[in-house]
């Protein structure tokens, strides 16, 4: 009887855990079958935008509360999905009355040398008890909106109506990072004025369209965010005609650098009228700039990464044939814009890379061995037999008890000062903070650190108003654990912090934090011109508040340092031979170079010019300087070695 028992007892609990099992597996399979599914105590929704190049990611999801008033988490797990290892987990408190619906942003980094269309998410909430109230994953948030905006403007913007006819024909699409399957849209924009200085909006564009619009009334902050944009890699398309003054006044000299001649009237045979005749303007390039002739009288500049294309009618001519002008014009624009800095890559930081500049930061644990040979030695020698001959002598054996004690606390300390460049710290972090010498533009901060054992560890950020923060690179093991995660940059009533998750002892951990900055430092000043031979030649002034290291200057393909460059003093640019800069690698090489012989505080800086370098590789002319601060990224007791950067930009 108890035997029977016994088998009915097991039984029982066998098909509980059964039962619980089914009721799991088909709550996740319910999960796995909606890409935007519902949970019964949330509805979660998500979109994705991409800005700067594609160089930052923002998550915007909304969180309808179908329960009681809930406080809590929303966890979002970012997954490298091509290669199944690396993940980033962002948290932020918030509570959510019931019935309202949460409006979430996570912006953050796109890691080094990724594609964030081949990323999976998933949403948990999960209350202040830690109770999971709600998972859902979200399917092709990075690539659902494969829609490339571009902006018009122009007093008669309905009469353009057609340009996005013709982008969005066939004609219109082009192959977007290599997945074939993703074929853009192309939707047009009207800007406004106030949206122009918003460098977000444009960072969002490939194309950007100016007919028939007087440029003048810009502001002068929208004429240089455009300037800005085109020569990281947008494409600016001038209409002109009898609108050429109008429409090229505002802009820089050297931006266009074009010369009007004669108007002209162009009978039907320019290919692009339609059957009446199209006002054109004669416009001419400076000889020294590369220009394409698409051989229909347009002409393009290459401008840093962008280009700039000057038709040489208005779009609004009601002569124009818009649908040869669609299919000839734009699909031609289509197809360089695939090649183009808008969608081009960049130098990579690479695990690889981040490593030996980690380590020329960390510097060498060394010792004086010779010294402490001598020590042990002397030391040897002096407690055994020299100082019992010693002791004997003196008939004062009886004081062995208080002599070979002080003895030995004073060779301890002789081998502490000895050893002190070998010391091991549970914790290390170094940063090299990227800021504008005037404030005036985009402020970085790299934060590199490690720690001594394997279990996860935390810094708080001294300022956690912050736009993006995350790892620089996707790096980490696969693990099928849902709480898993090998970053994480949580967002709490405490302010925030990064978060790593070693997998081996000494293990590294590269964070990249986007700020707005205002902070005036002053100015670092420089002009420059290419030589004919070669290089340039020039001015640099330190007109900031520090004494400056070490500052590179890039321009026209060429670079030059300058070496310890006081405040208030300048110096002359061109005296020695510019070498020629493919990169910001070439600063690391030197790096190596300085670390390598034994120049440990040089090394240091070069490592700061370099990742400041990384930043500003989409300007063809700027100079960047380097000095060691005390501004901390992090808050907190562990030590932190500040590496500060200001740059300014031609």
């Amino acid at each position: 009887m108890k035997k029977y028992k016994r088998k009915r007892m097991i039984t029982g609990v066998l098909l509980c855990l059964l039962f619980s099992y089914f009721l799991t597996f088909a709550s996740r399979a319910e999960d796995d079958d909606d890409d935007q599914s519902s949970g019964k105590r949330f509805d979660v929704k998500g979109t994705s935008s991409f800005y700067e190049n594609d160089r930052y990611v923002t998550v915007s999801l909304s969180a309808k509360n179908n329960g009681e008033d809930f406080g809590g988490y929303v966890k979002l797990k970012v997954t490298n999905g091509q290669y199944g290892v690396g993940s980033v987990q962002f948290e932020r408190y918030v509570s959510v009355a019931s019935g309202t619906t949460e409006n979430i942003e996570f912006s953050f980094p796109v890691p080094e040398g990724a594609d964030p269309r081949n990323y999976n998410a998933e949403v948990s909430i999960v209350s202040d008890k830690g109770t999971v109230a709600n998972y859902t994953k979200l399917r092709h948030i990075f690539d659902a909106d494969t829609s490339l905006k571009f902006g018009i403007i122009s007093d008669a913007a309905d009469k353009l109506d057609f340009i996005e006819d013709g982008l969005a024909g066939n004609y219109g699409t082009y192959t977007y990072y290599g997945n074939n399957n993703n074929q853009p849209e192309y939707k047009a924009v009207n800007l406004m004025t106030a949206e122009l200085t918003d460098g977000s909006t444009l960072q969002k564009m490939g194309l950007l369209f100016i007919d028939d619009y007087d440029t003048t009334t810009l502001p002068a902050e929208a004429v240089t965010a455009i300037q800005d944009w085109v020569s990281a890699g947008g494409i600016l398309v001038i209409g002109t005609g009898p609108y050429l003054s109008d429409c090229m006044e505002a802009f820089d000299d050297d931006f266009l650098d074009a010369k009007l001649g004669s108007q002209r009237t162009r009978q039907d045979y320019s290919y692009y009228g339609l059957y009446g005749t199209l006002d054109l303007a004669d416009i001419s390039y400076g000889s020294s700039y590369v220009s394409y002739a698409f051989g229909y009288d347009i002409n393009s500049r290459q401008y840093n990464k962008g280009s700039v294309v000057l038709l040489p009618f208005t779009m609004t001519d009601p002569n124009l044939d818009h649908d040869i002008f669609s299919v000839q014009f734009l699909s031609d624009i289509s197809s360089r814009m695939s090649t183009s800095g808008s969608v081009g890559s960049h130098f990579v930081l690479s695990d690889y890379e981040l490593g030996r500049a980690f380590g020329v930061l960390q510097g060498k644990g060394s010792m004086n061995g010779g010294l402490l040979r001598c020590i042990i030695i002397v030391y040897v020698a002096a407690v055994g037999p020299v100082l019992y001959l010693v002791l004997k002598k003196l008939n004062k054996r009886e004081k062995m008890w208080i002599v070979i004690p002080a003895m030995s606390l004073a060779f301890t300390i002789l081998v502490f000062f000895a050893s002190r460049g070998f010391n091991i710290s549970s914790r290390q972090l170094y940063s090299v903070r990227v800021d504008p010498a005037d404030g005036n533009g985009n402020s970085v901060d790299y934060l590199m650190g490690y720690s001594s054992g394997r279990q996860n560890w935390s810094v708080e950020l001294n300022d956690d108003r912050f736009i993006a923060a995350g790892p620089v690179i996707f790096n980490g093991d696969y693990s099928s654990n849902e709480d898993h995660y090998d970053y994480a940059v949580v967002t709490d009533t405490k302010g925030s912090r990064l978060v790593f998750s070693p997998t081996q002892l000494f293990d590294e951990a590269y964070f990249k934090i986007s700020r707005t900055t205002k902070e005036d430092r002053g100015e670092l000043e420089f002009e420059a011109e290419a030589k004919s031979v070669g290089g340039f030649k020039g001015s640099l002034e330190n007109d900031t508040d520090n004494d400056l290291a070490l500052v590179l200057v890039v321009h026209d393909g060429y670079y030059e340092i300058v070496e310890d460059l006081k405040s208030g003093k300048s110096v002359a640019l061109g005296k020695k031979t510019s070498k020629r800069y493919g990169d910001e690698s070439d600063i690391a090489v030197i790096a190596r170079d300085r670390y390598d012989r034994g120049d440990l505080r040089e090394a240091r800086m070069y490592v700061a010019l370099f990742m400041a370098a990384h930043e500003l590789n989409n300007q063809d002319s700027f100079a960047v300087g380097v000095y060691q601060g005390k501004d901390r990224v992090s808050r907190g007791t562990y030590p932190e070695t500040v590496y500060q950067c200001l740059y300014s930009v031609n």
